[in-house]
């Protein structure tokens, strides 16, 4: 997210993910947060130690994203999204074909007739 407004002078970007109490003057310090750079350090003190942690239970690391060429790992991946990516070529074909099979539509036939309509 990027903030454009600056108090005096030509507009400079400031990236949220910067360090404002760096980058930013005091004047747009309080510009953009309604609080000058002392008060607000003394309020972080106050309620840091009262914060957990972040942490995310989904985070993957990057070595395990990506396992070595050539490991077994690695040739059924490979095997395994090719598998997946025919499957859902052939559902998608499927269901171009015979529209009562579309999840986005009302089943006009019975599970059961639907299945004799795909097979005949």
């Amino acid at each position: 997210e990027l903030v454009n407004d600056n108090v005096n002078g030509p507009r400079q970007r400031f990236h949220r993910r910067d360090d404002a109490f760096e980058v930013l003057s005091d004047q747009e310090f309080i510009k953009i947060f309604r609080l000058n750079k002392e008060l607000t350090r003394h309020l972080i003190n106050i309620v840091a130690p009262h914060m957990r942690q972040q942490t995310r239970i989904s985070a993957l690391s990057v070595t395990t994203k990506q396992p070595e060429p050539n490991t077994p790992e690695f040739r059924f991946n490979t095997a395994f999204k090719r598998a997946r990516s025919t499957i859902e070529r052939c559902n998608g074909l499927l269901k171009s074909r015979f529209r009562c099979l579309l999840k986005h539509r009302v089943l006009h036939y019975s599970p059961t007739t639907a299945a004799k309509i795909v097979n005949a």
